[in-house]
């Protein structure tokens, strides 16, 4: 005689939160009520070691699917419940679905358990589908004493449902029969439900068996006939007879491919599963396959794409290897594993004991994840590191793929900053073009004495290399790296220094004080009339420069612009201008070459008369000159165009 019970919970808050708010696929129920079947099998095969009226067998999960009924069956044989077991996990959601357990949940506290795994919210899940649940369960003999079998039943009408012992004993487990609703249709479909076994659950370690209809031949052997021996039947035209007859489909591989050890897995399987995972039709640049021990195991196996993908700027690209746990599938694109900087990393990471919260799909903040994505950030950036000292060519192509990724990293890692620094390459006066340079590298060549990394920044090489920033420099000998990456003024200068040696940028003023001795260069004495020239510049070029100083690094140019303070390079300033970024750059300073033949002439001119009609203009000019040459762009190139034109037209 069935027995009603009333739901020991604020049953329309948790269903609420159950059906409406924890899962985004009201397909992951499937997921859930697969993985509670293994867990109850995981339970009965530890119980058989210790406990000898538990027999050891075939293991399985069995599906199944009855169009005319409108149901779809999931049942295993593991351990399965009795009376009171089916009132604690299936009518009192106290163990995850009270109150409590929800204000509990609302803390994110870092002692909750992994409460989906019991039977309990996850199970309830099975309404996001169903009308009505039916649960039939025998479980296995305990110390030799055997249970009866229990129905339980609920639509969720009023808050109750109805739960019975059975007077017949039952195969030993759980049978769960979800009467679908008529807008869930298509999980009666055998191909869907195969699809979501194979994305969800295909890594489980029991058989998923649903049976499926195959056409067999028919056996039409009839030893009392006589042979037919005329010489003219044609055996061609005979046409063989099936039937069809259901046989059992095992739905999921059971192999985890990851939780292999490394040495039992050859290239060709990490290349299909890499293939499979990503669709990509390439093969991976590098495959990292690791378990990390201790505390907090979790076995990895990830892959570094050969090729850069083309959203992966945009902001809704799927960061984070697949998460699982106990090889059951939690989450598709895990964010919480991987930093920005390495984004473009696939592949699947599973952990044996992580914490998650009630759906299985958010993960909880907390130090295990933390210590995760710590382990995955260093192997990852070792792997890297190892091929850029063995494999310089491959690295090379690597980077030309995802360097612009990986210095990000620099930016918004700031706890590796310098092991992502380690894996930049950049041109340089000291190699070829086309050839590479890192600041390890770098530094191995400066001579004892010098402290500081110089670089400048810009379009090109061909460029950079003609700049009036670094012939001074590159006069004494020293190495100034070419940065020509949108975001690589940023980056160095968020950098700032590398293993104590301090990075500088040559466009900006000259250092004041550095550990280089032979950067302190003392200002030149000048005389009364070259004074009266600066100072003549300086208020001529008002609107245009902060100061006018002669110049201490100036060989061939007659002047350069200079960054003050912090202000970004000319580049990083057009790239800031291109996004429509609002942006009112500081003054630069100007600095002059007192020993140019230009600006001597200049300055003689103005010694003999200050309120030249021309001077002004010639001052603009080079003011102008000072722009091109940094590779800025011109307020006013019709006035700059007329400038020169009315100074050719005097000199012709």
């Amino acid at each position: 005689m069935s027995t009603q019970f009333q739901f020991q919970t604020e049953v329309s808050q948790l269903l609420n939160i159950v059906v409406n708010s924890l899962y985004s696929n009201k397909e992951v129920f499937l997921r859930e009520l697969i993985s509670n079947s293994s867990d109850a099998i995981d339970k009965a095969r530890v119980l058989s070691l210790t406990d000898k009226s538990v027999d050891e067998k075939q293991w399985e999960i069995r599906l199944n699917i009855d169009n005319d009924a409108k149901t779809l069956t999931i049942s295993d044989n593991g351990i399965g419940m009795n009376l009171q077991d089916a009132k604690i996990a299936l009518g009192t959601i106290a163990h995850s679905g009270t109150k409590a357990f929800m204000e509990k949940m609302a803390e994110g506290g870092d002692d909750n358990a992994d409460l989906i795994g019991q039977f309990g919210v996850g199970f309830y899940a099975s309404f996001m589908v169903a009308d009505k649940v039916t649960v039939l369960s025998q479980r296995v003999p305990e110390n030799g004493k055997i249970s009866k079998a229990i129905k339980w039943e609920s639509s969720l009408k009023e808050g109750a449902y109805s739960l019975v012992e059975l007077d017949n004993p039952r195969t030993e487990g759980t049978e769960i029969i979800l009467h679908l609703g008529d807008d869930n249709n298509e999980f009666l479909d055998a191909y869907t439900i195969k699809e979501l076994v194979t994305r969800y659950s295909n890594f489980i370690s029991y058989p998923i068996i649903m049976q499926e209809e195959t056409v067999v031949p028919v056996d039409n052997t009839d030893t009392d006939t006589d042979t037919d021996t005329d010489s003219d039947t044609d055996d061609a035209d005979t046409t063989e007879e099936t039937t069809t007859e259901m046989k059992d489909v095992t739905l999921n591989s059971m192999q985890a491919l990851w939780m292999k050890p490394k040495s039992e897995v050859t290239d060709e399987e990490y290349n299909q599963f890499y293939k499979q995972q990503t669709r990509d039709f390439l093969e991976p640049f590098k495959t990292i396959h690791y378990r990390a021990e201790g505390t907090n195991e979790f076995n990895a196996m990830l892959f570094i794409p050969s090729k850069v993908q083309l959203d992966i700027y945009y902001k809704d690209y799927k960061i984070g290897p697949t998460l699982y746990v106990r090889r059951v599938q939690i989450m598709e694109n895990c964010e919480q594993l991987v930093p920005l900087h390495l984004r473009f990393v696939k592949g699947v990471v599973d952990s044996s004991d992580l914490p998650l919260n009630v759906s299985r799909e958010i993960l909880q903040s907390n130090k295990q994840v933390d210590m995760m994505r710590k382990s995955i950030s260093k192997k990852i950036l070792a792997t890297l590191k190892s091929t850029l000292k063995n494999e310089r060519d491959e690295y090379t192509k690597f980077y030309g793929e995802f360097g612009k990724v990986l210095k990000e990293g620099i930016h918004y890692d700031m706890e590796r900053k310098e092991d992502v620094a380690a894996l930049l390459l950049f041109e340089s006066t000291a190699t070829e073009p086309g050839n590479f340079t890192t600041l390890d590298e770098y530094i191995q060549r400066l001579p004892e004495n010098k402290n500081n990394i110089h670089y400048i920044t810009g379009q090109s090489r061909s460029q950079l290399q003609e700049s009036p920033y670094i012939e001074e420099l590159q006069s004494k000998g020293l190495e100034v790296i070419f940065a020509t990456d949108d975001i690589d003024d940023m980056i160095l200068r968020t950098l700032g220094e590398f293993k104590g040696k301090q990075l500088l940028s040559a466009s900006d003023a000259t250092p004041k004080t550095t550990n280089d001795d032979e950067d302190n260069k003392e200002q030149p004495n000048l005389s009364d009339d070259e004074t009266n020239f600066v100072d003549f510049l300086k208020e001529a070029l008002t609107d245009n420069v902060s100061d006018v100083i002669p110049s201490t690094r100036l060989r061939s140019y007659p002047s350069l612009l200079t960054n003050q303070g912090f202000a970004p390079d000319p580049h990083m300033q057009r790239i800031l201008e291109s996004m429509g970024q609002e942006y009112t750059p500081p003054k630069k300073g100007m600095e002059i070459n007192m020993n140019h033949e230009l600006v001597k002439k200049l300055q003689q001119l103005h010694a003999k008369d200050a309120n030249s009609d021309d001077l002004k203009g010639y001052a603009q000019l080079l003011y102008d000159n000072a722009v091109v040459s940094e590779g800025g762009t011109l307020d006013n190139p019709g006035d700059y165009v007329k400038r020169v034109t009315n100074l050719m037209t005097k000199i012709l």
